[in-house]
């Protein structure tokens, strides 16, 4: 996948079309993926940390093809409007974050940000960050200590019988946890 490191109209709409709308979290995402590329210079072969399970996890997804599914993106669901990318060899990255600081008290994504305006100003809101581009962001260079996880083996739960990676227990995550579903035993 291609990487896109500049922010423009192709990739707000494949933002949008990804998303299912062209929310503010998305543009602020673009835009902190841009100054992290703009940062990192030749870097090519990169990893993503996102800090929120929001929007700015799939402006990540769509520009960096770093994605939850082929391991190369990690979430850490902390609600801050943070990224990092880094070298995946090396481990030296960029951390971009939404800088409150910068904004304007008075402007609508101010405003927006803070929940004292609702979904309905949405419009203007990306109005005025694609006006704002970079300039409510700042970044500072890391040294990532992202653990992945080897692959562990397969086991068969005692209780279930469903394959799970084995973690020590004989009973899978959702028999010791409690399941997300309740089994109506259709077939």
């Amino acid at each position: 996948m291609p990487r896109i490191k500049k922010v423009n109209e192709d990739i707000l709409k494949k933002l949008e079309a990804f998303h299912g709308a062209l929310v503010p979290g998305l543009i602020i995402g673009a835009y902190m993926v841009e100054l992290a590329y703009d940062m990192l210079g030749d870097a090519d072969l990169v990893d993503a940390a996102v800090e929120s399970k929001k929007c700015i996890a799939d402006s990540v997804q769509i520009m960096t093809g770093c994605t939850l599914g082929n391991g190369w993106l990690t979430v850490y669901d902390w609600g801050i409007f943070a990224i990092t990318l880094f070298d995946k060899r090396g481990k030296d990255g960029v951390r971009v974050h939404l800088d409150t600081k910068k904004m304007p008290k008075e402007s609508l994504t101010y405003k927006w940000f803070f929940r004292k305006v609702g979904k309905g100003s949405h419009d203007e809101v990306n109005k005025e960050l694609l006006v704002f581009k970079k300039s409510i962001l700042t970044y500072e260079f890391v040294k990532v200590n992202i653990k992945k996880e080897k692959s562990a083996k397969i086991m068969t739960c005692v209780k279930c019988a469903y394959p799970f990676p084995y973690d020590g227990s004989a009973e899978c995550k959702s028999c010791r946890q409690g399941s997300y579903y309740i089994n109506n035993n259709f077939h």
